[in-house]
Parts: structure tokens; sequence; C-alpha cells
């Protein structure tokens, strides 16, 4: 879990020191202390977003890992979705390759929230062409995980936690909504 509010942190830390030192010029040492210590503070910030401090989440099962997602609050969330995308390391050729499985939404009894689970993977899939070169690569390979659960809304309030198997990397897309709505033509 990562949080980019270290630009904001930056700008507030020069302006300390600026007040501080009477303006003296930063130094090379000095912009690189000030821009560490902002990097610093703000992953400290993100890493306080406790998730026992929202709900008594389960802890991930032997061969899982519980991915947790803190989302940015934005101004502009009603307009916006999340995808979770999984990969998993795979041999891929010349044909399209990818493997197979399900995203569980899951009730957390008596919150009211909501977590996902990644299960049943299969594969790998592939297309059946010919490769001429016969070069293979180990690459990270997408999990289809279908079109039900993988596109939530955005909500900063609340985390995103996904239960997904330990050799699956858990990524997430941000979608947003063209300002303009088109009118639907009628054809009478």
């Amino acid at each position: 879990m990562y949080n980019f509010a270290g630009s904001l942190n930056i700008q507030f830390i020069i302006k300390c020191y600026l007040i501080f030192y009477g303006g003296e010029k930063l130094s090379k040492k000095r912009i690189f202390g000030l821009a560490f210590s902002s990097l610093l503070f703000s992953y400290t910030y993100a890493a306080d977003n406790k998730l026992s401090d929202v709900a008594p989440y389960p802890k991930a099962a032997g061969n899982d890992n519980r991915n947790v997602i803190w989302l940015e609050k934005r101004t502009d969330e009603e307009n916006l979705k999340v995808e979770i995308i999984a990969t998993k390391k795979g041999i891929k050729d010349c044909n399209n390759t990818w493997y197979s499985g399900d995203l569980k939404e899951i009730d957390l009894q008596g919150w009211g929230y909501t977590y996902y689970k990644i299960e049943k993977i299969t594969g790998p899939m592939s297309t059946r062409m010919g490769c001429l070169n016969g070069e293979k690569q180990t690459t990270d390979l997408a999990v289809n995980l279908g079109n039900k659960n993988s596109l939530s809304r955005y909500n900063s309030k609340l985390p995103i936690v996904i239960y997904a198997p330990k050799d699956v990397l858990v990524k997430l897309k941000i979608w947003k909504a063209d300002e303009t709505l088109n009118s639907a033509v009628s054809n009478d």
C-alpha cells in the first residue's frame, strides 16, 4: 500500500525550511534530505492505515496473501470505477496466453463490507498458432477473472481487500467516465 502525498509534503517541508533558515540557498544535499523526509512521511502516512481499524477482515489462509488497497481521496469519486486485475508468472510463446480464475465477492458478516477472493485458477490456456521461431519466455500472464465482480465503484473511505494465491499478483486500474453525455438517436 502506498500513497502519493509526497509532492504536497515536499512543498510544505521546503516552506518550513525557508522560514527556519531564513532563505539560505538550498544545496543538493539539503534538497535530497527534504525529498527523502517527504517520501518517508508519505510512506508512514499510508502505513498508518490499519485494516484492523476498519473491520475484522479474516487473516489469509495458508497459501493465500491478503492484498489491501487504500484508494486516494478524490473529488470526482462518483465518476470513477476500480478494476481488479490479476497476473501470474507463466511461459509464453508467440500465442496469446492467459490463465482463468474466479473472483468472488464475499460479505463480511455483521459489518456490511465486502472483500474479494481469487480462486480456482486454471491454465495456462493459449491460442494454437504455429510459432516459427520457437522462442519462449517467462512473463506475467493475465488471469481472466470474468466481468461480474472485477469492476467496482471507487470508494476512498474503505479499503479494497483481495485474497489471492501467493503466486498471483494483484493490480488495479482506475477508470474515469467522460464528463460529456451523448444522447441516443431515435430510429422512429
